[in-house]
């Protein structure tokens, strides 16, 4: 009897323990997926399309352009009331940005039709001022201003056949144009004056397209004979005077 009661005591023994092991693996089962469902949910917050790193790059870049939106604005403003009610012209708001951001910190553009565009060089964003409102740059499509380039490629390099200043003012607005293709951003309005300003600046270019000889004549010095040969435009300035001694000791 008393051997009966000890097997039956072992028995249950026996049964709690092994109960006792099966409850313990279900829970480490149980804890390893709920440890894995929350590394699945981490690594989506920081590596999803909308992860939490890419939010606060996000957020770092809006606040950015809220500040210099605000600045340029301000700057605006400012050369409006320095210019008392007059047009604010590039130079004059390119003052104003030296002021606020700091000297050859900022580049300012005339895109015609009150329109001026103003690159931030240390950040690249690009904003223009239209009716008196900052805006951003966003994507575009540059198409007809691409096409526009294209027509006018040629007279790039070709100083020699114009004058400088206008020469100058050509390419300002070409070199310009170029970034605004190659980042396909900006606005419409600056998209379609860019085109208006390079076929302006073309018809100036044009007008004072330097042939190569414009005037020759002869004169003499009382020892020497000199052909003297002028180049200049089609407006009757001269720009260049070549001298050539045709002979010694007449």
């Amino acid at each position: 009897m008393r051997n009966t009661k000890k097997l039956k005591r072992k028995k249950f023994c026996y049964k709690k323990i092994r109960n006792g092991k099966g409850i313990t693996l279900i829970a480490l089962v149980i804890t390893i997926i709920v440890l894995l469902i929350l590394a699945g949910v981490s690594i989506m917050m920081l590596a999803g399309d909308n992860n939490i790193l890419s939010q606060a790059i996000k957020a770092k870049y809006e606040t950015i352009i809220g500040q210099e939106k605000e600045q340029i604005g301000i700057a605006y403003s400012s050369a409006i009331i320095n210019k008392s009610g007059e047009d604010v012209t590039a130079i004059d708001l390119q003052e104003e940005l030296d002021n606020s951001f700091g000297d050859n910190n900022t580049k300012t553009i005339n895109n015609g039709g009150g329109i001026l565009s103003i690159e931030i060089l240390n950040t690249g964003n690009y904003y223009s001022v239209e009716n008196k409102k900052v805006y951003k740059y966003v994507s575009i499509d540059v198409s007809e201003l691409e096409s526009k380039l294209e027509e006018y490629k040629d007279i790039v390099g070709q100083i020699y056949k114009y004058t400088q200043s206008t020469y100058d003012d050509f390419m300002e607005q070409y070199e310009f144009a170029e970034r605004i293709v190659q980042m396909k951003k900006g606005t419409e309005n600056v998209a379609k004056n860019l085109i208006d300003q390079l076929d302006e600046k073309y018809n100036l270019l044009k007008e004072r397209e330097i042939p190569v000889i414009k005037k020759a004549e002869l004169s003499t010095d009382g020892t020497n004979i000199i052909l003297r040969r002028y180049v200049g435009d089609n407006l009757g300035n001269y720009y260049q005077v070549v001298e050539h001694r045709v002979c010694n000791d007449i």
